[in-house]
């Protein structure tokens, strides 16, 4: 069970990472009816509509925007950050310590305690 949690997180988290959204699962299905429109009105296969609306043909497919903005994929909110890496050389030096001296340790330890397992008084009774 937890591996099946696991490999579902993992799965969650690579698909957000590279911009892949829960939500354009669920438009896959305006994806289809939409290619489906392309194909009745157009005759466009489904490389044409991808390329219409995915591809290098984007530009020259204006018509009906608030149409296209339902389908999958057509948010721009990745974020990609580019991180320089500079290679920069440590050099390790030797930190001399001076030389510790070990003090005597006093202890100020006092037995406070009066044992009461001496007086008589309280020793439990004895069998005779």
């Amino acid at each position: 069970m937890t591996r099946l949690i696991v490999l579902l997180l993992s799965i969650v988290i690579l698909s957000e990472s590279i911009g892949f959204n829960v939500l354009d699962i669920a438009k896959t299905g305006f994806l289809i009816e939409h290619a489906q429109y392309h194909s009745e009105k157009y005759g466009d296969s489904f490389w044409d509509f991808m390329s219409k609306h995915y591809g290098m043909n984007k530009a020259n497919h204006d018509d009906d925007t608030d149409e296209h903005n339902k389908l999958p994929f057509q948010q721009s909110n990745i974020c990609t950050c580019i991180k320089d890496i500079e290679e920069n050389t440590i050099e390790l030096t030797t930190i001399l310590t001076p030389p510790t001296v070990e003090k005597e340790k006093v202890s100020f330890y006092k037995n406070l305690y009066a044992s009461i397992a001496t007086n008589d008084i309280f020793q439990p009774p004895q069998a005779a």
